[in-house]
């Protein structure tokens, strides 16, 4: 889950800036999902800098469960390579991060955006 109110602070509320974060970070997510994907079936070198990457820009924009999942998978990386099961697991996150990401997008209109913030 997104934390709007978040997002609005590190955006100074600007809202035109929260939509371009987002579609920005939607495309990290993208690659992220390939990158996790990539990695169970052949070593990837840049997963553990791409799970970084991603980490740091899910706390800037509030996605603070995917941050953490991000955070235990980067943490097993240093270690070994993730499990299907484990790979598994993130690209569902992935994905329900994604998903939430892209209907703030869609509703984007910017005082969609700041009705959401309010709500929560």
């Amino acid at each position: 889950m997104i934390d709007l109110e978040h997002l609005a602070r590190q955006t100074a509320g600007d809202l035109s800036l929260q939509h371009e974060l987002l579609t920005l970070f939607q495309t990290q997510l993208d690659e992220l999902r390939d990158c996790v994907t990539a990695a169970t079936q052949r070593p990837h070198v840049t997963l553990e800098a791409t799970l970084h990457r991603v980490r740091g820009a899910a706390v800037a924009i509030g996605a603070f469960g995917l941050a953490e999942a991000l955070g235990r998978a980067e943490a097993i990386c240093d270690q070994e390579a993730l499990s299907p099961l484990q790979s598994a697991t993130l690209v569902a996150v992935i994905e329900a991060t994604r998903t939430e990401t892209t209907g703030l997008i869609a509703a984007s209109a910017p005082q969609r955006l700041a009705k959401a913030g309010e709500s929560r």
